[in-house]
């Protein structure tokens, strides 16, 4: 792209049924008496069309969409409508239903809708009256209607209670780090990391019990769960209407500007403070939570966490072992033996890292058998977090589920008492002296005022009073102590 304003398109995974804007077909009806209604005769608006989206343009500079490229898109009516907006020459007063509809759906990328949007209504009013009309905008997590048994779809945690709406329900799993939320029997709500174990119902009309929390809710069925996920919203629809009146998307610092302004989901991998991607790897998003890793020479693996030969290269030490299945063999965790990878089943892959082992050394600090976490001791730092199980129940690559590198926090979601963690910690030791600060990459000692050596070790008596004090105590240069 030899531009400064590069575009590219990007694909709408959950199609064009999902991804549309509409202007109503029919005029409706002014008269107060036949308020809500079309029009008698039939009149049709001129403005009428839908129009659905397979791509969208997207400025990749700004994060911003061309809502009116129609390049890739399935036109129905006689009038292209601009993505994400909607409108209709129908509401006549705010007791009616706007019949203007959109939906946008950007599930499967790592783009949110940013909170800095709005959507800005332009409409107007039957002449002779001030009514004020209608916008709905409304944002959802939700995923689809799912069959469920006993053996549950979603196993991990529940509540059952007379309060359970999708909103509580949903706060409840994230609160507690499950991907995953349903609701069932109008009054259940359940909890997982996957939802692929049983297939979709045949229709969404099978979850239509309502929530006891909130009856215009729908709360899954007998024997159906209604599946959301807990992370951030990437599907929004809207309801927009006037007489005739259109809505749009902008930034709420300018309302009347169009905009469709678009950002990576905060919690995305590849936006951590400690990348994913190991040995310099470059982390690309790829979907909401998915990424994948563009590895330097010498490494592969998803992470880059697997270096082309068994051994770490000079200058390198071990940071990660992992465990490769090899099929129909099971991986069931990894865990070091001093500086070796070890694995009970599939092949042990150890990670490498750049790194200077006359300053740097790492260990492993084990936990007990069921322990559910560990940690480094004060001053060092997790580079590592594996899993064991030693009973092989538990399938596992290695890498332990609840992972905080940026605070040191190795540990498991759920509790797992047939295994065992282990922290892989690094210490960085320079032999500093006096307070003196070890460089991480250079090995160097770095010295607080008034202290020079390799090691912080000699203090300067006469040039620190002269920088601090103001004033010359040895009334010559170079006097040491």
């Amino acid at each position: 792209m030899a531009t400064s304003i590069p575009k590219e398109y990007l694909t709408l995974r959950a199609g064009p049924s999902n991804n549309y804007a509409s202007v109503y077909d029919n005029i409706g009806s002014s008269s107060v008496v036949s308020a809500c209604s079309d029009a008698r005769p039939r009149q049709l608006n001129p403005e009428r069309g839908r129009t659905e989206y397979k791509k969208v343009r997207l400025n990749v500079t700004q994060l911003s969409v061309s809502i009116t490229d129609q390049r890739f898109t399935i036109q129905r009516g006689p009038n292209a409508i601009p993505y994400a907006t909607a409108g209709d020459h129908f509401t006549v007063s705010p007791q009616c239903i706007p019949m203007g509809t959109f939906k946008l759906d950007l599930t499967g990328s790592p783009f949110v809708v940013s909170q800095e949007t709005q959507w800005t209504l332009n409409a107007s009013s039957p002449p002779g009256t001030s009514q004020k009309q209608s916008i709905f905008i409304t944002n959802s997590t939700y995923i689809g209607c799912f069959m469920d048994t006993d053996e549950r779809l979603l196993p991990s945690a529940n509540f059952t209670g007379d309060y359970v709406t999708v909103e509580s329900c949903v706060k409840f799993c994230n609160s507690r780090g499950f991907p995953f939320a349903g609701m069932q029997n109008s009054s259940q709500c359940f909890c997982g990391d996957s939802h692929d174990r049983y297939p979709r119902a045949e229709s969404e009309a099978e979850c239509n019990l309502p929530c006891v929390g909130n009856a215009k809710e729908k709360c899954g069925g007998v024997g159906r769960i209604s599946v959301y996920d807990t992370g951030y919203p990437q599907a929004i629809q809207g309801l927009c209407g006037g007489f005739p009146g259109r809505c749009y998307p902008a930034l709420k610092a300018k309302p009347d500007q169009t905009r469709l302004q678009l950002t990576l989901i905060p919690s995305h991998p590849c936006l951590q403070p400690l990348s994913p991607c190991k040995n310099e790897g470059q982390c690309e998003a790829v979907g909401g939570r998915a990424y994948r890793c563009r590895c330097f020479e010498g490494f592969s693996g998803f992470n880059c966490e697997v270096p082309n030969s068994l051994v770490c290269p000079p200058q390198y030490q071990p940071e990660t072992c992992a465990c490769d299945p090899v099929s129909p063999v099971q991986c069931f965790g990894a865990k070091f033996i001093g500086d070796i990878c070890q694995t009970k089943s599939g092949i042990a892959k150890v990670g490498c890292a750049p790194s200077n082992s006359s300053h740097v050394s790492l260990f492993n600090v084990d936990g007990s058998l069921g322990q559910q976490s560990v940690s480094c001791t004060p001053g060092t730092k997790l580079v590592w977090c594996s899993v064991w199980d030693n009973d092989r129940v538990r399938p596992s690559w290695g890498e332990a589920d609840n992972v905080r590198y940026s605070s040191g926090l190795c540990a498991l979601h759920h509790q797992c008492l047939t295994c065992t963690l282990q922290a892989r910690c690094k210490k960085y030791d320079c032999g500093c002296k006096n307070g003196g600060r070890c460089h991480k990459i250079t090995g160097e000692c770095i010295c607080k005022d008034g202290y020079y050596g390799t090691q912080c070790e000699t203090f300067d008596y006469c040039s620190f009073y002269e920088n601090e004090m103001g004033y010359l105590p040895c009334y010559g240069a170079g006097n040491h102590l």
